[in-house]
């Protein structure tokens, strides 16, 4: 029950920091969740994942492992990027040794990616 309730709660209270462009971010407003926001949410999490009916295991299981496996690189892509900019984020931004830990992340996945294309391909 904590995702079905937590999730779309979260990114209704989301939805409200976007479009309240005249108030403070930092002023705390309760989610309602009669809203259309928290409702549409909460049907998108109940119905995107029957899509899956439509295809055999096999096919669900390679779209769950490519995008699973996605998730550390875009991650490490995403933190350099929002963390290195000291515009965005002033003296919080990234560290040297973040910033290298980061790029060695990067660096393995598409390292052994290369591998992968390169066995696939034969080359």
């Amino acid at each position: 029950m904590g995702v079905w309730q937590s999730v779309p709660y979260i990114f209704a209270d989301f939805w409200g920091l976007i479009q309240a462009k005249d108030r403070d971010p930092t002023y705390a407003t309760e989610v309602d969740t009669k809203s259309l926001p928290y409702r549409g949410y909460l049907f998108a999490i109940a119905i995107v994942p029957m899509v899956g009916l439509f295809f055999g295991f096999k096919q669900v299981q390679k779209v769950y492992a490519v995008f699973g496996a996605m998730f550390m690189p875009l991650l490490a892509v995403v933190l350099l990027i929002l963390n290195g900019r000291p515009v965005w984020v002033g003296p919080h931004r990234n560290r040297v040794i973040t910033v290298i830990v980061l790029v060695v992340i990067l660096a393995i996945f598409v390292f052994f990616g290369y591998l992968q294309l390169r066995k696939k391909l034969g080359i």
